[in-house]
Parts: structure tokens; sequence; C-alpha cells
């Protein structure tokens, strides 16, 4: 095949045709129902296009020209991707991200879009508000949308059912507050005005840091799963904590011995009776447990038998997802054997079966009062958690390493070990200090007169034509300390040198000059060699 030339002797490129045909329905005008012949356009332009199965689709765009262009070229393009199985670019997803609902439900319905695309425009949350029977709340329970299926995610994760309860509701109450209702109605601006006013009507910045976490934690979901293009709380970044935050006190061995002796024998409250409630505080005075890990334990946990007993923490219950292993002290093991003999029951069954959950701090708090320990003092407050703070203090009072303190806290950073949980008081720091070597000052004995540098000038003053010339002299010219002066050997005539004057003494440092210049000595005589 030749090439192919026009008149004027220039290369007819060829034209590439356009996948897409872009313009105008025309129809013919009608008054009263007849026809007048005259011809009109529409007030919108068309796009008409083949999918990716090669079916030809027709498009109601927009009025402008360029703009329709615009959404015929990246239509286009998404089905060539489809096509070659590859996912949509991020230009791409912004522009679906901007396009109205029906026409991303329209592609959608045709197949254009893929799986996780289409779920984009799927609702947030769908549910519906139930009563609870006990307490006559209402609760919103989740039943679809985008917020079921991160329920699920969290679930497969292996999330704690509390930290999934309030992850959800937390994200229903933004989704409602805001007003969302598909991924792409998510606005960074609209979340943070709504966040101000909840600051506004007295909420606390722990809440309103609660709802940055659990809210952006969602959207990075959506970002993950291709249900967002990019995410729009990228930069939402939680509040400085200007509270203060309730501080915890460790209690002093006198309170502890007194908790205990007390609770032994009170009566029973929060399904545990006063021996059982007495057992559980042992247990976290003993191990630092927390409150939900020693509701959550197991008799199978427990290992009493063998060379070293101790208590196995699941890494579900573990706060930090890890498996553990705390030894025990052999008092606590010969309760603990002894409870559990006279309750048998199950292995899979719990250690205490009747404790409340997330009823810690009051149960604390009743028995301090029987036993009549101040619940708030200057330091802080003493509720269940302040066992573990009292675990961590008697620790470090007993010598233990900051490593091995560290290791049965069962925390990332020994600054946290350490800095937080450790409480020392002026008893404490006292007690350090006298364990530091005494200072003792040791008597100085005197083996002979010492020679000063007002000695010499007294000496020099009463013989002044006479200065002994191996008198010990310092780098200044002062007179060196003797120790023994019997040692020195007395002084011979060829030793001594004459000199014509004393130069005058002051408060500054002995100088001698330079041969050359005017200087102090040139005025009082020089010494003679």
């Amino acid at each position: 095949m030749g090439i192919v030339k026009n008149r004027k002797g220039e290369l007819n490129m060829p034209r590439t045709r356009k996948p897409y045909r872009l313009y105008k329905a025309r129809y013919g005008e009608t008054v009263d129902g007849k026809k007048t012949g005259n011809v009109k356009e529409s007030y919108n332009w068309y796009v008409s296009f083949r999918d990716n199965l090669q079916i030809e689709r027709t498009l109601k765009a927009l009025p402008d020209k360029s703009t329709s262009e615009h959404i015929a070229k990246n239509i286009c393009g998404i089905v060539n991707l489809n096509s070659a199985n590859q996912p949509l670019s991020p230009e791409l997803r912004k522009f679906i991200d901007s396009q109205p609902r029906k026409l991303r439900e329209q592609l959608a319905e045709w197949g254009i879009l893929d799986a996780n695309t289409n779920a984009g425009f799927e609702p947030l949350v769908m549910g519906q508000e139930e009563k609870n029977k006990h307490s006559q709340t209402k609760r919103f329970v989740v039943t679809g949308g985008h917020l079921f299926h991160w329920q699920k995610s969290m679930a497969v994760n292996e999330r704690t059912s509390h930290h999934i309860t309030e992850s959800v509701a937390k994200a229903v109450r933004v989704i409602h507050g805001c007003q969302f209702i598909t991924p792409s109605d998510i606005n960074g601006e609209i979340f943070k005005n709504w966040l101000s006013e909840l600051r506004t009507a007295g909420k606390g910045i722990n809440a309103i840091n609660g709802y940055i976490c659990s809210f952006k934690a969602f959207t990075r979901w959506l970002l993950k799963t291709g249900r967002l293009s990019q995410n729009p709380l990228q930069y939402a970044q939680p509040l400085k904590k200007t509270e203060k935050e309730r501080p915890r006190r460790a209690l002093t061995m006198d309170e502890v011995n007194l908790l205990i002796t007390k609770t032994l024998t009170a009566e029973p409250h929060h399904g545990l009776t006063g021996y059982e409630r007495c057992l559980v505080y042992r247990l976290a005075l003993n191990t630092g447990l927390r409150y939900n890990e020693i509701y959550t334990l197991q008799r199978k946990d427990f290992i009493l038998s063998g060379e070293w007993p101790c208590v196995s923490i699941q890494p579900q219950n573990a706060k930090n997802r890890k498996p553990d292993e705390l030894p025990l002290s052999p008092e606590l093991v010969n309760e603990l054997v002894s409870y559990f003999r006279e309750n048998p029951a199950m292995p899979q069954t719990k250690a205490f079966s009747s404790m409340w959950k997330d009823s810690g701090a009051k149960m604390i708090k009743a028995d301090l009062e029987t036993a009549k320990i101040t619940y708030k003092t200057e330091d802080g407050v003493a509720d269940f958690h302040s066992l573990r703070h009292t675990f961590c203090t008697l620790l470090a009072k007993a010598g233990v390493m900051p490593q091995v303190a560290q290791k049965l806290m069962r925390h990332c950073d020994v600054n946290l070990t350490m800095g937080f949980y450790t409480h020392l008081g002026h008893s404490d720091k006292a007690k350090a200090l006298a364990n530091l070597p005494k200072i003792e000052l040791q008597k100085e004995t005197k083996t002979g007169t010492c020679y000063t540098v007002e000695n010499s000038i007294a000496n020099s003053i009463e013989n002044p034509t006479k200065i002994h010339k191996n008198t010990p002299k310092s780098s200044k010219g002062d007179v060196c300390e003797v120790t023994n002066k019997e040692n020195v050997t007395p002084c011979k005539t060829n030793e001594l040198q004459e000199v014509t004057a004393i130069r005058p003494t002051g408060f500054g440092p002995v100088t001698y000059g330079l041969e050359i210049r005017c200087s102090i000595q040139l005025s009082y005589g020089r010494y003679n060699s």
C-alpha cells in the first residue's frame, strides 16, 4: 500500500475514530398535537459508546459540550480498564465521586463499574432503632450498609466486642449528625463543624477525640477496600488534652492490709462474696491484672502445680493482644487451690463465674468505704486500676530491676512503667538517701612547719640581703609548703645571692618583665645571677 497524498502533495494522515459519539437529540415540534414541521434539538448532550461487552449504550450528559465530552472520555477510559481487568486510576475514581448520583447508578446498572466501586454507592448505614427491655432506652441496630461490613471486618480481626460496639455507635452518631448518606458525601469540613458544635454544647475533649478516632478508622477501611478514592479525614487530628485526667494513686501497705482484712468478712455484693472479692484483690495485687482480664479468666488458665505456678493470659483477653504467663506467690496459690477445691467446676468455666462485668470501680469503692479508707486524696483516686499502680509501686520499693518490672506489667515502654505507674513519696526518697555511704572527715596529721608566702616576706624584710636559693617555689613564684622542717638542709654561704632591694608585693601575681622593656623590676633592681 503506497503513501496517499492530497492535491497539494501533503500526506493524508489516517483519522483516529473516537470511541464515543457526542450529539444532541433532534425531534419534531408539535403544537396542540399537530406537527409543525420544525425540528428542535435537545437541551442536553448525549453520549453514545460501547461497553466492555460491545453493547451500545446511550447516556444523557450535561448542557455544556466540553463538560459532556470530558464525561465521555472518562467513561471510555473506565470501559477500557474493565476490559483489561485493571483497577481504576485515582483520577478516574475522583471523577466518579464527583458525578451526580443518577449517573453513577446508571453506570453501575450497566456493569461498567466493578464490585468495589459499586459498593461505594451503597448507603453508609442501614438499620433501625430498638428499645432495650431492661432500661427502656433506644439504641440503633446496624443491619446493612458499609458500617455493617466494617463491623464484620473488625470481628474477623479479633477485636473485642466492647471495642466493636463503641466504635460502631460513635460512627453511627457521626453519620446521622453530619447527614452523610454515601461514602462520597463524607466531607472533612462538615465533620469539623459538627465536632465544634458538640464542643460548644459542653462535650469533653476525650469524647471528641473518640469520635475522631472511630470515624477516621472507618474512612481508612473505606479507602482500603476501594469504596473511597481518597480519605477526606486524612488530616483530621485529635484535640490536645488540656483537661486534667483523673489521676490514680497507689495504696500503702497499711491500706492494702486493711482492705484485705475488712473485705474478707464483708457482705456479698456485685455478685461476689467477701472471700471471693478478697481473692480478686489479691490476684490483682500479685499480678497487676486488669479487671476485664480477671473477669475473662477461666479455670484452665491457672497452672497451680509444678515448680513455677502461674496464670496464663489469652491474647483475645489481653490489652496488647499477646499471650503471657504471670507467676503467682505461694500464699496466693494455696488460697486458689482451696477455693477451686471447694467450688468444683469445668475447666472452661470462668474462675469467678458470678463476677459482674464492668463493675470493678464500684465494687472496690464499696469495700474501701467499709474499711474506712479514703477513696480520693490529693494524690488521686483509688479505683480498681489503682491495684495495678500499687503492684508496680511495690515492685519498685522492693528493688526490682526496671526491665523485670516492665515484663511483669506487660508494657512496651519502660518509661510508662517507671514514670506513670510507679508512685514514690518523700519517705522513699529519704530511705534512698539513708542507704548512701556516709562521708567521714579524716583528721590531718601535722608533720612539720608550713612555709607560707607571708612567712617568706617577713623573713625577707628582716634579712633583706639574703634569700635562700633552694626554697621551693610554685609556677607562680609563691613559696611552696614544706612538710618537714627538720629535713631542710641548712643554707650555705655560696648558695646565697645578693639583692639590692625588695620588690613591692601586692595582690596581683608575681611577674617578671624582660630586660628590654620598662618593668617594675627595673625600678627596684634586678636579681644578680
